[in-house]
């Protein structure tokens, strides 16, 4: 065989082996974390806590910016984006009691603070819905 053939399979055998090596210490990696993070969902209520509280915030965020998204992506009239906005913020408000009531402890005082202090930093809708709070 010429060198340079064989040199070739040498390289892609070397690059083979890195790319397997690679994908072996990531997996090993991911598995490791997912012990850990079941483990301490487990084990602590606050790490329980703050799963549920990001995995309940996380789609309101992410429907927010996909109205942002859509609208510059369809260019849409202020106007338009405007009523979008404050579509989702009346039904979001509702669905962020429900979270804050369901969560308990430190959230319930947040909710209260903000629906107190909140003017100006949160859209009305929030206020409004977090007012209940107050009794």
């Amino acid at each position: 065989l010429p060198v340079a053939t064989t040199a070739a399979r040498i390289l892609g055998w070397k690059r083979n082996i890195y790319t397997y090596m690679w994908r072996r210490f990531a997996t090993r990696g991911a598995f490791a974390t997912a012990g850990v993070a079941g483990a301490a969902y487990a084990v602590s209520p606050g790490f329980r806590r703050s799963v549920c509280f990001w995995s309940t915030v996380a789609p309101f965020v992410g429907e927010y910016q996909s109205i942002r998204l859509r609208a510059r992506w369809e260019r849409w009239e202020p106007s338009e984006l405007e009523a979008a906005q404050q579509h989702f913020h009346h039904r979001s408000a509702l669905r962020a009691v429900d979270v804050i009531l369901r969560l308990g402890g430190i959230y319930i005082k947040i909710g209260q603070f903000a629906s107190t202090m909140g003017a100006g930093v949160l859209e009305d809708a929030y206020i409004q819905a977090l007012r209940p709070l107050q009794d």
